[in-house]
This record gives C-alpha cells, sequence and structure tokens, in this order.
C-alpha cells in the first residue's frame, strides 16, 4: 500500500495496529469497537465535542451543527 504521495505504508506498523485494536475489541459490542478504534486514531466522534464553539477569521462563534447544515447546502463537496 502507498499513502498519498507515494510514500509506502509501513506493514509492521499497521499490522500492529490492527492487532492492538484487535486485541482490545475482543468482547466489545460493534458500536463500542468502533468508538475505540476511532479513539485509538484520534477520530473521537464524542457528540459534547461536536457542540463546541467554533471561532471563525471575524471573531463570531459558529457551532458545529451549524456549519455542517451549511456545508450540507453546498452544491459540490
Amino acid at each position: 500500500g502507498w499513502y498519498d504521495g507515494g510514500v509506502p505504508i509501513p506493514f509492521l506498523e499497521v499490522y500492529r495496529d490492527e492487532e492492538y485494536i484487535r486485541i482490545h475489541t475482543k468482547n466489545m459490542s460493534p458500536d463500542e469497537a468502533r468508538k475505540f478504534a476511532l479513539s485509538y486514531y484520534g477520530w473521537d466522534d464524542d457528540p459534547a465535542q461536536d457542540s463546541e464553539p467554533i471561532p471563525n477569521e471575524s471573531g463570531y462563534i459558529l457551532d458545529k451543527q451549524f456549519i455542517s447544515e451549511i456545508e450540507a447546502e453546498l452544491p459540490f463537496r
């Protein structure tokens, strides 16, 4: 496998990450295992984080819910 830019993915690092997740999620429900894996890679989808305000360049504070509603209306993604 290759990362973007043609950099090879180190097989042993990927294998060790997958094995670590497999061992630690052995007796978890699929939803718990998904949350664990997301957390392991730093992609927590905690609802509390989704409501944190985001300051924009003009200093106004927008919440993620509002931003996602705006992005949903955009014609291109």
